[in-house]
């Protein structure tokens, strides 16, 4: 599961920006988006290997650079009975670039 920061609207699953891209997840089997707080919840096919992984999420980021302290993600990878098997905390998102 993927909390995103409270002010990225159209952050989900499938919007007028594209789709989930599972990157070196594997094959998603579902996926769900929840609007407060905007949330997107994968399940995978397959068991993770240990190591960094890549997902891309479709947003739409504000007009406006939001503020340091809320532009964070939290990311759990949970078991399929929903115990924590780790959990990353206020991942900084990117600045917004104005103008490209």
């Amino acid at each position: 599961m993927i909390k995103g920061p409270p002010d990225l609207q159209q952050f989900g699953c499938e919007n007028k920006r594209g789709t989930v891209k599972s990157g070196s997840l594997g094959a998603i089997t579902r996926c769900q988006t929840s609007v407060n707080p905007p949330r997107v919840t994968l399940t995978l096919n397959e068991t993770l290997k240990a190591g960094l992984h890549l997902v891309i999420l479709p947003g739409e980021t504000p007009r406006q650079n939001p503020e340091e302290s809320l532009n964070t993600f939290d990311v759990f990878l949970r078991m399929p009975d929903d115990r924590n098997l780790d959990v990353s905390l206020k991942v900084p998102g990117e600045p917004v670039q104005q103008g490209l």
